[in-house]
């Protein structure tokens, strides 16, 4: 059985030079690689293990289903999963070409992710397939760019971002997980981040420069459509994402200089700064509470 509790979950941490490196022209088909390396370690930031070692960046981990491996996007967005325990890394859906974004369903083999368009400059879609590139579907089709969706627990919604059509604002929406019923979740003028839901699935946490044009946390009451601000920090915070309790947030932050993984409770109160080193980390990702695990 699974332990419930923060105490019992770990996260992913990259090791990179900037929080929003690729976020506006993920399309690009090479960047300055600088080696970043995917690293797992504990909630109280102890015990940090590097888990790749090929020399592309990588970007988005997630979780591969039972965490025996762990997914990510390189530099060059292709997609790649890498074994936890061997270290062997493999790629995925190269029949695809650009794509972003992995997010795997926990009762299928199928993975949902975001394809660019090679036709179009600024076009992105969200698709569905199976692992293997089979039944591939295309879940959005307005040609509007689009990014990070974040996959319900029950497996039933997707939260994501999108542009309006002047790409000037970008805003949350949400869609059942076959592509039908989208329905736009925050407005106005801002550019709105890294969307996730909690655990209970009816708040979402992201970042916005919605209020001071400098990117903070917040959350929102799905229902209601209740806006939250969590942080009031100088500095940009971002890659928010709920403990498995939902007590918790883990996020990037550069309030103390450069990019470090912190975490406060889901109130916003109680910072506390996991990582100091030299290089910068981003990407935080809980793990799930498994018993025996740290």
């Amino acid at each position: 059985a699974l332990l419930v509790g923060i105490t019992f979950a770990v996260f992913l941490m990259i090791m990179m030079t900037s929080m929003f490196a690729g976020i506006l022209n993920r399309s690009s088909s090479t960047v300055t690689n600088i080696g970043a390396k995917i690293w797992v370690m504990d909630p109280d930031g102890q015990n940090n293990q590097p888990i790749t070692q090929s020399p592309s960046d990588k970007h988005n981990p997630v979780w591969f289903r039972d965490e025996a491996k762990i997914a990510y996007r390189t530099n060059n967005s292709e997609l790649w999963t890498v074994d936890v325990q061997s270290r062997q890394e493999t790629q995925y859906l190269k029949q695809f070409g650009v794509i972003s974004n992995p997010e795997f369903l926990q009762t299928s083999d199928d993975v949902i992710f975001v394809r660019f368009d090679p036709r179009l400059s600024d076009s992105t879609e969200i698709w569905k397939s199976n692992m293997d590139g089979s039944n591939s579907v295309i879940l959005t089709r307005d040609r509007l760019p689009k990014f990070e969706p974040d996959l319900s627990p029950d497996e039933r919604s997707i939260v994501f971002i999108k542009s309006e059509p002047d790409r000037k604002n970008y805003h949350i929406w949400q869609m059942d997980a076959n592509g039908e019923n989208a329905r736009q979740l925050t407005e106005g003028k801002s550019f709105d981040l890294f969307p996730h839901f909690s655990p209970d699935q009816k708040t979402v946490v992201f970042a916005s420069n919605r209020t001071d044009k400098n990117y903070e946390l917040y959350t929102l009451e799905i229902e209601s459509r209740t806006l939250t601000r969590l942080t009031r920090e100088p500095g940009l915070e971002g890659h928010p994402s709920f403990s498995p309790d939902g007590e918790r947030i883990i996020f990037a932050s550069n309030r103390g200089g450069n990019q470090q993984i912190w975490v406060i409770n889901k109130d916003g109160s109680s910072p506390q700064q996991l990582t100091f080193d030299q290089e910068e980390s981003i990407d935080p990702v809980w793990g799930n509470p498994k018993e025996g695990t740290k």
